[in-house]
């Protein structure tokens, strides 16, 4: 499995320097060097999940190093560490304002060498007969096991507040039939309460959510890209431009265009 890592890491470095697309590459490279996978780019979102990790990291280090400086620490390190997994654990809701997911698809910049990291520390270890002590294991599963569970219940929670979004689209295409501008939707507003909205939205699949959340495949009303965004070949401005889908009806969208008939 060690070796796997390493040969995954190499495959990424390969894609990394000789790209199937050259923006793909500049945004990964972006997101690595600005640190955007950690802190959005205008400084109000936080990836909390990862911070948790990052904090986390120099216990697992004195755990494996010095675990008996940990365990005489404990009461100085675990409360501090303990309340900020429970906030990460429901930052979607308790901080909607630093919530954006788009942070944890930048964070592939880290995930993407993390593991070949961590694989070549464990061959470091094998060469030097590493084996953790009791202390060592007790100490490491603790920190490991706050970190899981509170990485897990954000997860949890990120996919309520992406439930509650989906409810207020479909209401939304419910409205009325036709072309909806999206700056008149409720999801151009930052949030409603505690539920996240603008976070939530990847402009160009706007129109292809519309599609997808049809009842029954009829569709009535799509609701279009941000500021003239492109959804690539879906053009919902005409009819022509509808991608042909086995199931999808778009006879009520077509009949409720301007100029319908001209399409």
């Amino acid at each position: 499995p060690v070796l796997w890592f390493i040969v995954a890491a190499a495959i990424a470095v390969g894609f990394i320097l000789f790209p199937r697309s050259a923006g793909n590459r500049a945004n990964f490279i972006w997101s690595l060097s600005s640190g955007a996978f950690l802190v959005g780019a205008d400084g109000s979102s936080v990836n909390w999940p990862l911070a948790l990790a990052l904090l986390g990291a120099p216990l697992l280090v004195l755990a494996a190093w010095r675990p008996a400086w940990l365990s005489a620490a404990r009461w100085a390190w675990l409360p501090p560490f303990l309340l900020f997994a429970v906030f990460v654990a429901f930052a979607p809701i308790v901080s909607p304002s630093t919530f954006s997911p788009v942070l944890q698809f930048y964070a592939r910049a880290v995930a993407g060498f993390l593991p070949a990291g961590l694989a070549i520390l464990v061959l470091v270890g094998e060469a030097r007969g590493w084996r953790p002590s009791e202390a060592t294991r007790s100490s490491l599963l603790l920190v490991l096991s706050l970190i899981a569970v509170a990485q897990i219940t954000w997860h949890f929670v990120a996919t309520a507040q992406w439930a509650g979004y989906l409810a207020i689209f479909r209401a939304t295409l419910a409205e009325r039939p036709g072309l909806v501008a999206f700056e008149s939707t409720p999801m151009a507003q930052p949030a409603i309460g505690n539920q996240v909205l603008l976070h939530l939205t990847w402009g160009w699949t706007n129109p292809w959510l519309s599609v997808a959340l049809a009842p029954h495949g009829r569709v009535s009303a799509i609701i279009a890209t941000p500021r003239g965004q492109s959804a690539g070949t879906f053009d919902p401005t005409r009819a022509a431009g509808l991608p042909p889908l086995a199931g999808v009806d778009y006879s009520d969208y077509v009949a409720a265009l301007p100029g319908a008939a001209a399409n």
